[in-house]
């Protein structure tokens, strides 16, 4: 190896780890602005939550197996009073409540820059997972240490972090700045439920947010829906934690962005982005002169971005069909690009479905009980959902 290649090596080392350095530094800033760039990135969600709940109303007004508390907030006109200034409102009093904050802009790194973090942390940083598979690409989170001084008593900061497998990283002009990892990281932060998780905080494990926990009518919600209901509900695993709550907050994430025009938006932007993603994977492999590593890397950035829609959008949805057909026609390449590559993207998706997939089109499931309970999930979401909010709009309103 020259004396050039190890430098080269050495700065692309340097890009990814100064991606999380300075995301950690940026959480030292007092909580309060912390909040403020989440509600200002979070504007249109929650005026999508708003009318998702709302266009539900007349039904869950009828609903006698609902909570006695949330009938009484439903009477009490809370849905119809329910704002994305109200909404906003409880996110804000739940951080300062619990002293934890889960943030949504995610970070893009590599798993080199995941471990040096973690060795040179002495205690003050830690992860979920613990490591990452250079050869996979892996999602978690990273936790700011507590906060023990009486001027700024949150006990954790979180924000998601994916770091991307090795054969992305250690491409010699890949770098965190490249635009086709910016545009992935554009998607999976709008894509990105965890502001739900913040506001049902009580419900995640303290691994992800080490948060004051004294909530103890989320957790039982959680558990009612979530782990309990196994003869109505599906039970999955989704990664480290078998249950249907990362399910909840997938599925109602995906549910506001039909219902308004606020959720319009939030989907029209995310769907512009992923087209761009096909500009950006041409220009990057006419660059390369049409080489077949740069078209496996064009094609590994398309298949992220299918994964990224599949949890707004059903795999066998109109809006999925046209980007993966607009990939196969607009992506210069030889016959096999288009034949086997853009093939296997199919595949994976209409065949090689998961609990996401069923989540969003329980049609897809393999079997007619395991469909009914994907079924029974998706009709009964406004009223999990409205159950939590109605406590939390007591709690904090």
């Amino acid at each position: 190896m020259t004396s050039h290649t190890k430098k080269t090596n050495k700065d692309a080392k340097r890009a990814w780890g100064s991606k999380l350095h300075a995301k950690l530094n940026g959480q030292k800033q007092p909580d309060a602005v912390l909040v403020d760039e989440e509600l200002s990135l979070l504007s249109l969600h929650f005026e999508a939550l708003a009318s998702y709940l709302q266009s539900h109303e007349e039904t869950l007004r009828a609903d006698t197996s609902l909570p006695q508390s949330t009938q009484d907030w439903l009477q009490q006109d809370g849905l119809s009073n329910l704002s994305a200034q109200s909404l906003q409102e409880i996110f804000k009093k739940s951080a300062a409540h619990h002293q934890g904050l889960l943030r949504t802009e995610c970070v893009l790194t590599s798993a080199d820059a995941h471990a040096q973090i973690i060795g040179a942390s002495d205690a003050t940083i830690t992860t979920v997972p613990k490591a990452c598979d250079p050869k996979r690409m892996t999602f978690g989170f990273v936790r700011s240490a507590a906060k023990n001084d009486k001027k700024s008593p949150s006990a954790a900061i979180t924000f998601p972090m994916i770091a991307l497998p090795s054969k992305i990283t250690k491409l010699p002009d890949m770098s965190p700045d490249h635009p086709l990892v910016k545009t992935l990281q554009n998607l999976y932060t709008s894509t990105n439920h965890d502001w739900l998780h913040h506001m049902s905080i009580s419900a995640i494990t303290k691994e992800v947010c080490a948060y004051k926990n004294d909530d103890r009518a989320i957790e039982k919600w959680s558990e009612k829906h979530f782990s309990d209901n196994i003869t109505e509900y599906p039970i999955f695993d989704f990664g480290a934690y078998e249950t249907l709550y990362e399910g909840w907050a997938i599925y109602t994430n995906a549910q506001i962005m039909k219902k308004s025009p606020a959720g319009n938006a939030l989907k029209d932007e995310i769907m512009t982005t992923a087209m761009q993603m096909i500009n950006l994977g041409k220009d990057y492999i006419e660059s390369h002169n049409n080489s077949d590593q740069s078209m496996k890397t064009a094609f590994w950035f398309i298949m992220q971005t299918t994964k990224a829609l599949r949890s707004i959008i059903p795999v066998d949805s109109f809006e999925m069909h046209h980007f993966v057909e607009a990939a196969a026609k607009h992506l210069p390449h030889p016959d096999r690009y288009a034949e086997e590559q853009i093939e296997n993207i199919k595949t994976r998706l209409y065949l090689g479905h998961d609990a996401m997939c069923m989540l969003h089109s329980p049609k897809l499931a393999k079997s007619e009980i395991q469909q009914k309970k994907f079924e029974n999930f998706t009709n009964d979401n406004p009223k999990i959902t409205v159950e939590a909010i109605a406590h939390l709009a007591c709690k904090f309103g």
